[in-house]
């Protein structure tokens, strides 16, 4: 467990957490001061978000360049607005945010990792840029090495504005959506 602000998540990947606590350790504190950090940011790399519990729209600050891995995962956020120069969003980012309902995706994304979006249930319209080559399943080990997608159960999801959408993702990409059975 890490808890930040009284509020408590767990990390099934214990190297991730350990990162993250490496990193507040270096700079010495063993808390994150929540008026001061509402964003943990190294090197351009956003690795946590710790605002306020009832924040639900979110900017990312500029000079971001990557979204880390589970950097909001399972936070009750409704719209994240990304600026320009993020160059990817790696696994599980958005992960389980359920609240989810908009995300703007800046023409700079190159990448979107495995389980990026996985399980952004009200989530219903993305926009992917130009820019990312494909959209790849992969295994995530402590989700029993089965193969995952990076909008998986994104039960709401029924638009999509990408080229060559079909050609361009792979089996488990859209699985549980109403937008993956109209690609069937």
């Amino acid at each position: 467990w890490v808890e930040m602000k009284g509020i408590k998540r767990y990390y099934n990947d214990l190297s991730h957490a350990s990162d993250i606590l490496s990193i507040l350790h270096r700079y010495g504190f063993d808390w994150i001061n929540e008026e001061e950090h509402e964003f943990v940011i190294e090197d351009g790399r956003l690795l946590l978000y710790n605002g306020y519990p009832d924040t639900t729209d979110i900017v990312i600050p500029d000079g971001v360049t990557r979204i880390g891995r589970r950097a909001f995962y399972g936070i009750d956020v409704r719209t994240v607005t990304c600026p320009e120069g993020i160059e990817e969003i790696e696994k599980e980012a958005f992960g389980r945010c359920r609240s989810l309902e908009q995300i703007n995706i800046p023409p700079s994304v190159r990448k979107i990792g495995i389980g990026a979006f996985r399980s952004c249930e009200v989530l219903n319209h993305i926009a992917i840029p130009d820019a990312v080559d494909r959209l790849r399943d992969g295994i995530i080990p402590y989700q029993r090495d089965r193969r995952c997608g990076v909008f998986e159960f994104c039960k709401a999801l029924q638009d999509v504005t990408m080229k060559q959408v079909k050609e361009r993702s792979d089996e488990m990409t859209f699985y549980g959506t109403p937008f993956g059975e109209t690609l069937k």
